[in-house]
């Protein structure tokens, strides 16, 4: 815009939910006067920006474009939230609230939705193994891990086996990882087992030779 301010808060709202992580670009219709870019965020919805927190990103020396990955606060009000993008002359303090120099600010608005994230597993080793007929699985199941996106590590990671070792196939080990919003993330690791080659072995009650 060309004003000092201008809000875009009561036109159709971008949605975000608690812990995304999503792409912002800033254009500018000239690469005049480098600019130092701050991107705001009311996370508590008290109509300032005035913590820590709620500068969720910020650039200097920005010619005519800006772009960068900003995360939602997993502590930010639900509902509609108030985001803030602000350019001023570069080498500028930029408070969230006055004169930007040589620039402006524009609000919008964001609907956050809670969490609905899934967490992430990840398999130690290789997600498809190969596992002789009649051979216990501990020999392919070498371990897995789930992250979250809010949570981070998360402490169980459930199993359930769906191979039987003396059938063979394509069989596979499911492993399910639940956040405290309720998402549950699978995964598979997939379990080929071989065929069963070794020959029965035939054992006599008696001498192997006897005479009539």
């Amino acid at each position: 815009g060309k004003e000092g301010f201008t809000s875009y808060f009561q036109e159709e709202a971008a949605g975000a939910e608690l812990g995304g992580t999503y792409q912002l670009q800033v254009s500018r219709n000239t690469s005049f006067n480098d600019q130092l870019v701050k991107v705001w965020l009311d996370v508590d919805g008290d109509n300032n920006f005035d913590e820590a927190s709620e500068l969720l990103a910020r650039q200097d020396n920005v010619g005519q474009q800006y772009s960068t990955m900003v995360t939602i606060p997993d502590t930010t009000e639900l509902g509609a939230v108030r985001l803030r993008v602000g350019a001023g002359l570069s080498g500028s303090s930029l408070r969230p609230c006055g004169v930007a120099a040589y620039g402006e600010y524009e609000d919008y608005r964001l609907e956050v939705t809670p969490d609905q994230t899934a967490p992430e597993i990840v398999l130690q080793g290789a997600d498809t193994v190969s596992l002789p007929a009649c051979t216990q699985l501990n020999v392919v199941d070498t371990g897995t891990y789930a992250v979250d996106n809010i949570e981070g590590r998360l402490s169980q990671v459930q199993k359930t086996v769906l191979v039987d070792p003396g059938t063979a196939g394509l069989d596979s080990i499911r492993y399910t990882a639940t956040d405290s919003s309720g998402n549950t993330g699978v995964r598979y690791r997939y379990v080929r087992v071989g065929r069963d080659k070794i020959a029965p072995q035939a054992s006599l009650q008696g001498a192997d030779t006897v005479t009539t």
